[in-house]
């Protein structure tokens, strides 16, 4: 059965956390097979409309991040989604078979999350890697700090706050490097989570329900 691991990340947190999510669901189907059919039943009547609703919204911001991204197989990438739910809806067909409907939703669903998201989803990472890097600066925060810190006083400069992947942590970049981040649409990777740092703006500060929406905009992971 497939477990969650870095392994599966496409360095993207919003879509990482719905693959957990998917994940998950693999997990309640493999636990219901060896379940009394009555309790089969109910377990799987509450499982199918869930799996399909959230399968179903997961494929839409997916292909919305790769269109994003321009990445350039999207149309192959989108038909295996539509693949994945007609055959999703075949075996929900055959509900009338409860002990056969629970062991065929397993062996589909781990099968094919596995072979999806380690051969199709980790090209889209792939992809996004080399955009990344195209106007990646070669310093971290600290180094690039201490270099323009030999030519400027950065240290009596006006701080922007960005964000990363890291738990409630905040970076301060001084106005310097700001503005050329800002012009020249390059990043600086975080050193801990290796993901950009992205700019903390005065409509995020005071709305938190927007952080969801900067993540799916930006990560890369």
């Amino acid at each position: 059965m497939v477990e969650w691991s870095q392994d599966y990340s496409i360095r993207n947190h919003h879509l990482d956390a719905q693959h957990q999510e998917l994940m998950k669901c693999v997990g309640l189907s493999k636990v219901i097979i060896d379940m009394e059919p009555a309790v089969k039943e109910d377990k799987l009547k509450k499982l199918i409309p869930k799996l399909l609703q959230y399968a179903k919204e997961h494929m839409k911001d997916e292909e919305e991040y790769m269109k994003r991204i321009n990445y350039p197989f999207f149309k192959e990438h989108r038909a295996s989604h539509q693949v994945f739910m007609k055959k999703l809806k075949e075996i929900v067909a055959g509900f009338n078979d409860i002990d056969k409907t629970s062991v065929k939703l397993f062996e589909f669903l781990d099968n094919w999350l596995l072979k999806h998201i380690l051969e199709e989803d980790k090209r889209i990472e792939s992809f996004r890697n080399c955009l990344t890097e195209i106007n990646e600066l070669p310093y971290n925060l600290q180094q690039k700090t201490k270099i323009l810190d030999e030519r400027y006083d950065v240290s009596n400069e006006v701080k922007h706050r960005y964000v990363c992947l890291c738990h409630l942590k905040v970076h301060e970049v001084c106005d310097t490097l700001d503005k050329e981040l800002q012009a020249n649409h390059s990043y600086i990777c975080c050193v801990s989570c290796k993901s950009p740092i992205i700019k903390l703006n005065t409509e995020l500060e005071k709305n938190e329900s927007k952080f969801d929406d900067l993540l799916k905009k930006y990560y890369i992971e």
